[in-house]
């Protein structure tokens, strides 16, 4: 089982070298930007430009770094890989995709009853999320009465994440997929695998961005 979830981490030799390009462009782009900002300052002391190569601007680049990253779109990144790797490899993404849920009928009995199990936890969610949102005064509400802005938009990524893989396990445990802990464990790694060339990108990209509005 194990040697099976790890294969579906692989990906395609062009799609690695695709990812690898744009982090060097980018790793580029920020030394050209570190060299940009010392040379405009140079050139123009009274310049509103802030050099990296500064006191200030080193200050900066080391001290910021991690608030920098601490953005929402890390965690949503880790949450939604996690989900998205529990789903896929627990067979229940395969199982609509091939249309399998639509006619249960000829679908093997584990499945069949794993299946009615994620139903039944996708029902639940949708009630209780519509219970928290939906009614006067739903505690999810912002003080208008409004969704957004407000804890729903701000929690619906998590609360989505959470729910595919308790129904990815749930289905994966009940057909059969999954036989222990260790195979619950290992599918959630693979999804974490299957998003750390996108979790890579964010880190450059967003300390690219940051250079950019800490100089300009």
């Amino acid at each position: 089982m194990k040697n099976e979830l790890l294969s579906k981490v692989k990906r395609p030799k062009q799609w690695k070298n695709i990812i690898g390009r744009l982090i060097f462009i980018l790793i580029i782009i920020q030394m050209i930007l570190i060299l940009l900002s010392w040379l405009l300052t140079a050139a123009d002391p009274d310049s509103p430009v802030r050099s990296l190569l500064s006191s200030e601007g080193i200050r900066w680049f080391i001290g910021k770094n991690i608030e920098n990253l601490c953005q929402p779109l890390l965690v949503w990144l880790l949450l939604l890989g996690i989900a998205w790797g529990v789903v896929k490899v627990s067979g229940l993404s395969h199982f609509i995709i091939s249309a399998q849920a639509f006619h249960l009928k000829q679908v093997e009995y584990r499945k069949r009853i794993a299946f009615k199990f994620v139903l039944f936890e996708f029902s639940l969610v949708l009630v209780v999320m519509l219970l928290l949102t939906v009614i006067p005064h739903a505690v999810l509400l912002n003080i208008t009465g409004c969704l957004y802005p407000g804890p729903f938009f701000s929690g619906i990524i998590p609360v989505i994440s959470f729910s595919f893989v308790g129904m990815g396990i749930t289905y994966g445990c009940v057909s059969g997929r999954f036989l222990n802990f260790s195979d619950i464990f290992d599918c959630i790694t693979v999804g974490i695998c299957k998003v750390s060339p996108l979790i890579i990108i964010y880190i450059v990209a967003t300390q690219l961005y940051y250079s950019f509005l800490f100089v300009f």
